[in-house]
C-alpha cells in the first residue's frame, strides 16, 4: 500500500478504530549496579480478524506481522501488526493529520519518542525518567 494522502487517510481511519497505542513501563535488573531500572518503551499496532492486508502494512512501514492463538475455538482468527520506538513514531506522524479519535495519543507518543535517547548510553537521568513516567501516566489518561 503506497503512503500516496488517500491511503494515509484510510490507515488513520482504520487505526482510529482498530489500533492501540501504549507507553510499556517494565522493571529491568541491572545486575552490575544492584538496582532496578525502569525500561519505557513506544509499541503501536492493529488487531483485527479478516486481516491479511496488515502483511502489507508491515512491508510498507516496518514493524511485525503475527498471527494471534486464539483464546478459545468460537473466537475468530486475529492477526496483528505492531511497530515500537521510532517506527511507531515515524507511522504516527504520517497519519497524525488525518486521526481523529486518537490524535492526542499520538502526539503525546511521537513527543514521547523524540525524548528516547539510544539505549546502549548510560544510566538515565532522574528527570529523563520522570518525564517518562508522566508520559506513561498521560497516554494512560488520555485512553481512558
Amino acid at each position: 500500500m503506497p503512503k500516496g494522502k488517500e491511503n494515509l487517510i484510510y490507515l488513520a481511519g482504520l487505526f482510529d478504530g482498530e489500533g492501540f497505542i501504549v507507553i510499556v513501563r517494565s522493571e529491568r535488573y541491572d545486575a552490575r549496579h544492584l538496582y532496578k531500572n525502569p525500561n519505557y518503551h513506544l509499541d503501536i499496532g492493529i488487531e483485527m480478524s479478516k486481516a491479511e492486508f496488515l502483511k502489507d502494512f508491515a512491508k510498507e512501514f516496518g514493524g511485525t506481522f503475527r498471527y494471534i492463538k486464539k483464546r478459545e475455538e468460537r473466537y475468530k482468527q486475529q492477526m496483528g501488526w505492531r511497530l515500537s520506538g521510532n517506527l511507531a513514531s515515524e507511522f504516527l506522524q504520517s497519519i497524525l493529520p488525518f486521526l481523529k479519535v486518537k490524535q492526542e495519543e499520538a502526539k503525546i507518543a511521537i513527543n514521547f519518542q523524540d525524548k528516547i535517547v539510544p539505549e546502549n548510553t548510560k544510566e538515565l537521568t532522574l528527570k529523563q525518567l520522570k518525564e517518562r513516567e508522566r508520559a506513561f501516566q498521560k497516554i494512560r489518561l488520555v485512553r481512558k
